[in-house]
């Protein structure tokens, strides 16, 4: 629980000032798109980790199923 505490504090203390100076350097939709393009990476990273492991469900099925006993 002490955890989950110390990284939600890290992300509230850093994150207005890391938004507000893209704001003010970058543009009024830099931290959004910068938000925006995480998730999607995310997004992404999780759909190709679930093939694979789909992947390997049906090879160790399929070694299992082709065994003879």
């Amino acid at each position: 629980m002490l955890n989950c505490a110390c990284v939600y504090a890290g992300i509230v203390s850093v994150g207005p000032p890391f938004g507000g100076v893209m704001y003010e350097f970058v543009g009024k939709e830099a931290p959004f798109l910068l938000l925006a393009g995480l998730a999607l990476f995310d997004g992404c990273m999780y759909s190709k980790l679930e093939m694979i492991s789909e992947f390997f469900k049906l090879s160790t099925y399929c070694v299992c199923v082709s065994e003879t006993f």
